[in-house]
């Protein structure tokens, strides 16, 4: 990712299959006076632990994460929003894992260090949509706790999982899901439910 719009990549947002995403700072700012940068000066941070080694919280990214970077423009403190979906394709008709999709408030200074991994504690939920379904007193409520989060979740179907990565255009992040057919008759093929959503990348709401 390109975040100070340069020309040269400063960051590289990965995500692993113990269900943490990683911020590797590639500093090429000098690129044009030391095309040679050394890669001594290169730094890795977790920026977030959302998985767990057993139980039902054990989630698995095994798409790529999307990233929005931000706009500096009216902002007070801008973030970059990493954006992804867990679920382990390897076992599609399991429905013990409660899988998620996430997005996480990257911030934006190229000099931010993770001295420790945001958690699920640090988000918001956004699930039950009060921000644009619940009354006066709720949105404005949920809308205080969104933005005083340092990102947010949305939790999954019981067997649902994000089977690819997200793709964000013109605000809204789009993604894939498969829940697997829950049904006692063996000798009848079914691939499950496939669905597409289309979210706000900031709040997590329906734009359509």
């Amino acid at each position: 990712v390109d975040t100070n719009f340069d020309g040269y990549v400063d960051r590289i947002i990965a995500a692993d299959t113990g269900g943490n995403i990683w911020r590797i700072n590639v500093d090429y700012t000098d690129a044009t006076t030391n095309p040679n940068n050394s890669t001594s000066s290169w730094t890795i941070d977790k920026v977030a632990s959302l998985g767990a080694t057993s139980g039902q919280n054990a989630r698995k990214f095994l798409g790529t994460p999307d990233v929005v970077v931000a706009s500096t423009s009216g902002i007070p403190v801008p973030y970059d929003s990493i954006l992804i979906g867990s679920g382990d394709r390897e076992q599609p008709f399991d429905e013990s894992i409660i899988n998620r999709f996430y997005m996480i408030k990257d911030e934006h200074l190229l000099t931010y260090r993770y001295t420790t991994a945001l958690t699920e504690s640090d988000l918001f939920d956004p699930t039950d949509n009060l921000i644009q379904q619940g009354d006066d007193d709720e949105k404005v409520a949920a809308t205080t706790d969104m933005n005083n989060a340092d990102g947010w979740y949305i939790t999954l179907g019981a067997g649902e999982k994000v089977d690819g990565p997200a793709t964000t255009l013109s605000g809204a992040t789009f993604f894939g899901t498969n829940t697997p057919f829950d049904g006692d008759n063996s000798c009848v093929g079914n691939l499950g439910t496939a669905k597409a959503y289309a979210i706000s990348y900031l709040s997590g709401g329906a734009v359509i």
